[in-house]
């Protein structure tokens, strides 16, 4: 990843994303996946945003991982404000976001922590956030697997995705606790 002006936290984050077990890796297409063409996880869509223009096979050989890490910091950490969300938490709500969008991220972090499910970060769920210090986050962080779990199996391509879903949120709640118990240790 680049030198930009990054919270320190997005980088153990946004390197999970990254990593090629989650995705992480240059242009392909996977057969009937709705998200088309992608690199570095970064899909079509997203990309041609960034550009202004559909991406051309030049464009995606200049999506790099530093590229993908701006992408991610602006697309996806920033909305979340991972910057304010606990350790391990910020993972999995992040990752989450990058699979599922992040207004349903944000949606599902509100449902586990009981507040107004709008899928914006505002003041009442800035607070639930910061209550998120006082609470057990292993349990919590097992809430909110347990959510993302329950929204992957709701989607139709379930049967052609799901298994990989499922697997990648393994090990995002396996990288989640890994991270909040390694802050814990040097807190």
């Amino acid at each position: 990843m680049s030198d930009a002006t990054f919270d320190p936290k997005f980088y153990p984050c946004c390197a999970f994303t990254l990593s090629p077990l989650q995705d992480g890796q240059p242009y392909h297409v996977t057969p009937g996946d709705s998200g088309g063409p992608t690199a570095w996880g970064i899909t079509e869509e997203t990309y041609a945003r960034h550009l202004g223009h559909v991406p051309t096979a030049a464009d995606w050989q200049k999506l790099t991982p530093e590229v993908a890490s701006t992408i991610y910091h602006s697309d996806y950490w920033l909305p979340i404000q991972g910057d304010i969300i606990p350790f391990g938490i910020d993972l999995m709500v992040f990752d989450h976001g990058v699979t599922a969008g992040t207004v349903t991220t944000i949606k599902l972090l509100q449902d586990v922590m009981r507040v107004a499910s709008d899928g914006v970060i505002g003041p009442q769920t800035t607070s639930a956030i910061y209550a998120l210090a006082g609470v057990d986050q292993h349990t919590f962080i097992g809430k909110l697997a347990w959510r993302q779990e329950s929204y992957y199996r709701s989607l139709n391509d379930f049967a052609s995705f799901g298994n990989g879903w499922l697997a990648r949120l393994d090990r995002r709640a396996v990288a989640a606790v890994d991270i909040l118990t390694r802050h814990a240790a040097v807190s």
